[in-house]
């Protein structure tokens, strides 16, 4: 990738390369991980649909369901790491990203606790005991580390062995032709 003046940027092709090679290293945790997480997002907000359902109507309903379903879009849209090789030139991950779905979640818990309680008459003490996002907290922070190991593994695979810019053969990629899958693993 360039900026305005021409030069690369830090996240040239080669952390490309890097993350991909990542990546690849731990496809099935990654997957197995990042599957858990996403069923327990979609339990999530399951729960939550449920409850407005239930306990909420009209423009109540109404708002809560519009927050849900923007959750759930962006869930869906969400980049899955394990098929960031297939999708871009320029793979990029972001640790944090389970994190802040999970926030987001927890804030439209907020909110239709707020509708429960200030609109609705619910009492407080039937609105404690309604929600429990244990588990997914306990699947966002272990996706995330996972997460978090790979960015790391490529950040460890860029300074352990550079690697030459994509159309710039090195020296060594010169005299022996261009590397095989093999070599870079």
């Amino acid at each position: 990738m360039m900026d305005e003046t021409g030069n690369t940027s830090d996240r040239t092709p080669d952390y490309a390369l890097a993350l991909s090679i990542a990546l690849e290293r731990r496809r099935t945790e990654l997957t197995d991980r990042g599957q858990r997480w996403a069923t327990e997002a979609v339990a999530a907000l399951a729960r939550l649909e449920e409850t407005t359902t239930k306990c909420l109507e009209n423009d109540y309903a109404a708002a809560a369901q519009l927050q849900i379903e923007m959750q759930r879009d962006l869930l869906d849209y969400m980049p899955d790491p394990t098929r960031l090789l297939y999708e871009g030139d320029t793979p990029e991950l972001n640790p944090q990203e389970p994190e802040r779905v999970r926030d987001d979640i927890v804030a439209t818990t907020r909110f239709i606790e707020w509708l429960l309680f200030r609109k609705c008459g619910v009492p407080a003490e039937e609105i404690a005991g309604i929600f429990d996002w244990t588990s997914l907290s306990q699947q966002t922070v272990a996706y995330g580390h996972l997460l978090q190991v790979v960015e790391n593994d490529a950040k460890s695979i860029l300074k352990a062995k550079p690697m030459p810019e994509r159309g710039k053969p090195s020296e060594q990629d010169r005299e022996s032709g261009p590397p095989t899958h093999l070599r870079l693993v």
